[in-house]
């Protein structure tokens, strides 16, 4: 639960380059709002089950200890307003560290730059904005019936994300030492390899655990995954033929 509630705080990172001071405020964000977040939940959950015994709410959403004291348009609008309001947070989070990648993606040639335009208005990446609304919308005629499978296999991608993370975050203080010697944050001495490999086998643990819970969100993030990596080798062709450059070439122009 812990892992799943706090992942949102990996995507703050993203934000980085338009943070004053990140190598400050970010770690100061985390500390005082973990601590607040971790108060919050332990009062919903403790009113939970103070309202309803934990059998009956056990596997159920909040609507059915709400229900007991909340009647008519109070529980309308708790059921209703609760579920936009947490729809419209996570989607306002989702597409401002998603345009963020589309951004790096763009930059660094992966999809065409043309996606990375921002508009005069809004200071905003329309295109990429607007192709991440186009590729949400292919699941749109599925229904409801499967939002639990596109919720693990969204999960399992947020997971597996992380892992490229954790291992260059090992390996690169020998790789490219000049970069790490300018980080604000350091982990040093044994947390450089254990705190990686622990997150890693959780998160190898938690990929295997929802796999089990959903076979076929597994799948269609395996699928997904098969997709990208032949978009890649067949963007790295086209690059490489029209000037000879492929897309590893021009990642590691930045560093």
């Amino acid at each position: 639960m812990l892992f799943f509630a706090y992942m949102g705080a990996n995507f703050i990172i993203d934000l980085g380059a338009e943070i004053k001071n990140a190598g400050r405020n970010i770690p100061l964000s985390f500390a005082i709002s973990i601590p607040i977040v971790i108060v919050i939940y332990t009062l919903i959950g403790l009113v939970d089950v103070g309202v309803v015994p934990c059998e009956m709410t056990a596997n159920q959403p909040l609507s059915v200890s709400a229900g007991k004291f909340l009647g008519g348009p109070l529980a309308t609008f708790f059921t209703v307003g609760g579920g936009l309001l947490a729809m419209a947070t996570t989607l306002n989070a989702t597409f401002m560290f998603g345009a963020r990648y589309i951004l790096v993606f763009a930059d660094d040639e992966v999809v065409p730059k043309c996606l990375a335009a921002v508009s005069k208005r809004f200071a905003t990446p329309h295109w990429g904005l607007l192709f991440m609304f186009l590729v949400s919308l292919v699941a749109m005629p599925l229904g409801t019936s499967s939002l639990t499978i596109f919720g693990i296999t969204a999960s399992i991608g947020s997971i597996v994300l992380l892992i490229p993370i954790l291992i260059a975050a090992f390996l690169l203080p020998k790789r490219i030492p000049k970069v790490y010697a300018k980080a604000p944050f350091k982990l040093k001495g044994v947390w450089l390899w254990l705190l990686p490999a622990l997150a890693i086998l959780f998160g190898v643990f938690f990929v295997a655990a929802l796999g089990m819970e959903s076979p076929l969100g597994l799948a269609l993030f395996v699928a997904w995954m098969v997709v990208g990596i032949i978009y890649y080798f067949v963007r790295n062709r086209y690059l490489k033929a029209k000037r000879g450059t492929g897309l590893d070439a021009i990642a590691k122009k930045g560093i």
